[in-house]
This record gives C-alpha cells, sequence and structure tokens, in this order.
C-alpha cells in the first residue's frame, strides 16, 4: 500500500494490521491508538467507534488493494496476458491480509460484531464477491473468443475459479505452499478444468 498521507490513514493502516493480528473481538481502539502512535481520543476524532473503523479499514484496505490495478489488468491485451496478471494480484501479500481478516471474522469473530455492523460487513462482502467474479467472467469470456478455453458458463466458471482462489487465502498461513506451485496449479485448472474443450 502507499504510505499514509494523514492522521486518518495511519489510522486505518493501524487499524489493518492490528485487526489482522489479534482479530476483531481482541482487538480495542487502545490497540490501534498504540499502533497509530496517537492517543486513544484521537480516534474518535475520526471514527465513532471500533465497528465503524472496522468497516472503514476494510473498505479503505479493499480500495488500495484494486486502486488501478484491476483498470490495468482489463485494458491488458489478451486473455494469458489478463489471466497471468489477475492470478498474480489476487496472491499478492495485501490480498491475503485482506482475506485473512475476512477468515477470522467467518469463523469464529462475527459475534463481536453490532447487528448493523454484521450487516454492513456482509453487503460489503457480497459486493466484493460479485465484483471479483465479474472480473473472473471478462477474463474468462475473452478465453473462450480466443479459442484459448471452451467453458460454455463464464459465469459459473468465474465462480469455481473465485471459490479456489478463496480457499487459497483462507489456508495460505496453515500450508505455506509455495505460490508458483500454485500459480501453475490455478493455470491447469482454468485452462484444462473450467476451461475444457470438447472432444470434437
Amino acid at each position: 500500500m502507499a504510505r499514509p498521507k494523514d492522521k486518518e490513514e495511519i489510522i486505518l493502516f493501524a487499524a489493518i494490521s492490528v485487526f489482522k493480528d489479534k482479530g476483531f473481538t481482541n482487538t480495542t481502539i487502545q490497540d490501534i491508538a498504540n499502533g497509530a502512535g496517537l492517543a486513544k481520543g484521537t480516534m474518535y476524532e475520526y471514527f465513532k467507534s471500533k465497528d465503524d473503523l472496522f468497516i472503514q479499514a476494510l473498505k479503505f484496505q479493499a480500495k488500495h488493494i484494486d486502486e488501478n490495478t484491476l483498470d490495468a489488468i482489463m485494458n491488458e491485451s489478451g486473455f494469458i496476458n489478463k489471466l497471468n496478471l489477475m492470478l498474480d494480484f489476487t496472491m499478492r501479500k495485501e490480498a491475503a491480509t485482506h482475506s485473512i481478516i475476512m477468515k477470522s471474522l467467518f469463523l469464529n469473530d462475527s459475534a463481536g460484531l453490532k447487528p448493523e455492523t454484521k450487516r454492513e460487513f456482509h453487503n460489503f462482502m457480497e459486493e466484493m464477491r460479485e465484483k471479483a467474479i465479474r472480473i473472473w467472467a471478462d477474463i474468462v469470456e475473452q478465453g473462450v473468443i480466443e479459442g484459448i478455453i471452451g467453458s460454455s458458463d463464464a459465469g459459473f466458471s468465474a465462480a469455481c475459479i473465485f471459490s479456489l482462489m478463496m480457499v487459497y487465502h483462507q489456508f495460505l498461513d496453515a500450508q505455506k505452499e509455495d505460490v508458483t506451485e500454485f500459480k501453475s496449479k490455478m493455470l491447469d485448472f482454468i485452462l484444462n478444468g473450467v476451461g475444457y474443450h470438447e472432444v470434437q
């Protein structure tokens, strides 16, 4: 991510780091203030509560993860180039960090969220999922147009790819799988699994 520009960004960067390490429930505003090098009272000048800070930190990180990058991918020429760039992008450290925070929430930490924050979180997650699947579907469709893959349902193929990428991120820390090896497996899956060719 880029360097923080102001106090709000400093707080958001600190929040992302602390939420990743401690989870939502175990994080306090004081922890984030300590991470930001600011007084606890300063937190409330920018954010109403820990819940508000959590949602804003997720949105901030998502914006910085895909800012300009996705446009660059979609403006790239050729299916293979787009596919490689998208896989590299989704396996970047920032994307993994974002997914680790999500995993924490989904698996064991969402009970700490207030009901309205939980709704906002789920809406945010749905928007992110839909956006990612649309991008993967566009890439798959280009592969079909170029005759490189022969998938009959780009939406279904995109959902499968997205699900596998999420599984990769969820177990990234536990499995310690080599990124190059996983990328090779994903390329094979996309080209020969969801992108099957009918036997003539």
